[in-house]
């Protein structure tokens, strides 16, 4: 049996916690049981630690940006994401006058992974509405007005909170919307069929397995002992183990015959969920038999006849959730306009960040009550992507004047522009992995965004994006 390290006991309620790394004290403190191999091997708690209160079903990690007093914006993560998903979006949201929420879903990041009730709604999208309504209540942000960004998997919950809450939603945003994904694997469908095995799926993973990447072999071991003294010693070890050190020596400093390897960042985060979040696995097997991530098109259809604001993000590479779907969404939802930008897929958010989080922000500040078709030339791209220049920005509004005429207003860019003083997020809260697959590269520098005057009559901002103004 493999030693492991933990608090003499679970703690029953999770007080609030300040922002910050998730060390691995901190994790031991607060109940998670880490093998003492890991340790030995220098593993790292892959997520990002917000603030935690005690949800129904175990502990919410959850981040809060910006005004109190501002717009609200709540955002749901997509499938094995975390909150960290939305760390641009926070940053530059709240620095313009916007109060943004971002939460770990249940079965992600540090919030709880509950078990898989196969008779029962886990991981259900009434699910994840009830644990936003747990984290909006525990804020005090009951009944008031919001948007909703949805990722992914995200675009769904965001649909189906809005289909509970038709009141309080203003907007949604949904970037490459899942619920639509064609031709549902044959081995997911057989999961509905053999749901009593999801509980069980983590004793069908052993250590044995992934010994590769966390042992040095003893060729290379010996290897080490002769070139003791030689500079190309990492060089050598690092050659396919995605090492970049090795140690012989335990997490108290006491030497071991077994010569370990540092874990690559994506090795890091899988094997934390595999052997440190032990449900890690079954949750996300459950996740997939219960998320309509292939059949959300009647839930889609109920939402977009509520006719609120919709902007549809798509890459047009996305192989995942191919932007055929942008043509039915835009159907659905009757207040909707969609953008497809080019040489982006399934991670549009993260590869064209500059893109995706000025446009959201340049959506937001259109007023609730008024038709986006009117304003597909005030937002800084148009729907093939392509960035408008401020001097080609319009409004095309047509509406009743009060002698019962239709009149046609056009609005301008003119004005003094001030620049808006958005930092770069944190490192820690870039590295966002895709699970059992390659690190994502930390994001580009998504300052410089300016916003522009006011309408007199309307107050529509203007969203300027220097580094693309110039081209």
């Amino acid at each position: 049996m493999s030693e492991t390290f933990s608090s003499l006991e679970e703690p029953t309620s999770v007080p609030e916690e300040e922002n910050g790394e998730a060390s691995i004290e901190w994790c031991i403190k607060n109940g998670y049981k880490i093998p003492k191999w890991l340790l030995n091997c220098n593993i790292k708690c892959p997520f990002v630690k917000g603030k935690i209160f005690q949800g129904v079903h175990g502990p919410i990690n959850y981040s809060v940006a910006g005004n109190p007093n501002g717009s609200l914006v709540l955002t749901f993560h997509g499938y094995n994401a975390s909150h960290t998903t939305f760390a641009t979006y926070q940053n530059v949201l709240s620095k313009n006058g916007f109060l943004v929420v971002a939460f770990d879903l249940y079965g992600h990041g540090l919030s709880g992974y509950p078990r898989y009730k196969i008779f029962g709604d886990t991981f259900t999208p009434k699910y994840y509405v009830d644990q936003a309504d747990e984290l909006i209540n525990h804020l005090g942000y009951k009944d008031r007005k919001l948007s909703i960004i949805g990722l992914s998997m995200g675009a769904c919950l965001a649909a189906a909170y809005c289909e509970r809450y038709p009141k309080n939603v203003e907007r949604l945003i949904l970037i490459s919307p899942a619920g639509l994904i064609p031709k549902k694997p044959v081995r997911v469908r057989l999961l509905k069929y053999i749901q009593c095995c999801i509980p069980c799926a983590s004793c069908c993973v052993c250590r044995c397995c992934f010994s590769r990447y966390t042992h040095v072999p003893k060729r290379k071991q010996e290897q080490i002992v002769s070139d003791d003294e030689d500079d190309e010693y990492h060089d050598t070890v690092s050659v396919d183990l995605s090492a970049i050190d090795v140690t012989n020596t335990d997490s108290s400093g006491i030497e071991n015959s077994e010569k370990y390897a540092t874990l690559s960042p994506t090795m890091n985060r899988m094997l934390w969920s595999l052997f440190v979040t032990r449900r890690a696995l079954s949750n996300i097997l459950g996740i997939v038999n219960r998320m309509p991530l292939w059949t959300s098109h009647d839930l889609y259809t109920r939402v977009g006849e509520l006719n609120k604001q919709t902007l549809i993000l798509f890459g047009e590479n996305d192989t995942l959730t191919p932007p055929q779907s942008a043509e039915i969404l835009s159907k659905l939802f009757k207040n909707s306009h969609t953008i497809v930008f080019p040489n982006s897929d399934h991670l549009l958010s993260f590869k064209r960040p500059i893109e995706v989080v000025s446009t959201c922000l340049a959506f937001l500040g259109i007023p609730s009550n008024e038709r986006i078709a009117n304003y597909t030339r005030w937002l800084p791209f148009d729907s093939a992507g392509n960035y408008i220049p401020k001097s080609d920005r319009e409004i095309n509004y047509d509406f009743e004047d009060d002698n019962g005429q239709d009149e046609q207003h056009l609005g301008s860019s003119g004005g003094t522009m001030e620049e808006t003083d958005v930092p770069n997020p944190p490192l820690s809260a870039l590295s966002t992995f895709r699970f059992f697959n390659t690190r994502m590269s930390p994001f580009p520098n998504v300052g410089n965004l300016l916003i522009g005057e006011e309408l007199t009559k309307q107050k529509v901002p203007l969203v300027v994006v220097t580094q693309l103004e110039n081209l």
